[in-house]
């Protein structure tokens, strides 16, 4: 929807200029479960109202929203960072219909396993994982609320780093030496270590 409504700005909204046809995803914490979604994965509906209808939780209405998915076919490429795919809302294969190219970031000192999350969905997704030593939960995303086993600026840095290739990369065509060796682990980054998908 955020998309939508820049998409419908008026022309002289100077984000009116925005590209909005096409677009990299990020999402960090349990933002990670709306990248599986929004590029895709299909949701175990069944599972969902065996725990949602009982507890009036959740309406008919809203498990038809599940059961038709929420994915938008112009996200091009995303970045689940500090969390994993969620097997109470995707179910066991509910990530198989992601098509698109991921790149999951996680830290050393944060409890999400990357490891474990790469072997889960790789293949058929094509999802990269960048391990980033002595990072924790809030350093990818509110560095003032980092951890002290990483200094907040390297953490940006390196989130920076990878993301911004990551874009240029999968977004713009982008066919920079550079960004491709961040992108496909040629090129290693300080602090971390990058491991492809199978």
């Amino acid at each position: 929807e955020s998309v939508d409504f820049v998409a419908a700005l008026a022309s002289s909204d100077p984000l009116s200029r925005a590209a909005t046809d096409r677009f990299v995803l990020s999402g960090h914490s349990f933002g990670v479960h709306t990248v599986w979604a929004s590029t895709g994965a299909t949701f175990d509906v069944e599972a969902l109202g065996a725990e949602c209808m009982p507890a009036g939780t959740c309406t008919e209405a809203e498990l038809a929203v599940f059961a038709e998915g929420v994915g938008d076919p112009r996200i091009v490429a995303a970045m689940p960072i500090a969390g994993d795919i969620d097997e109470r809302f995707f179910g066991d294969t509910g990530h198989t219909s992601v098509t698109v190219p991921m790149l999951s970031m996680t830290g050393s000192a944060d409890g999400v396993d990357g490891a474990a999350q790469q072997a889960q969905v790789s293949p058929p997704v094509v999802l990269d994982w960048v391990d980033v030593a002595g990072a924790c939960h809030n350093s990818f995303a509110i560095p003032t609320y980092s951890c002290d086993t990483i200094d907040s600026e390297t953490a940006s840095r390196i989130t920076w780093t990878f993301a911004l290739a990551f874009a240029r990369v999968h977004l713009l065509a982008d066919d920079d030496a550079a960004a491709n060796g961040i992108v496909d682990g040629t090129m290693p980054i300080a602090g971390t270590t990058f491991h492809a998908h199978p």
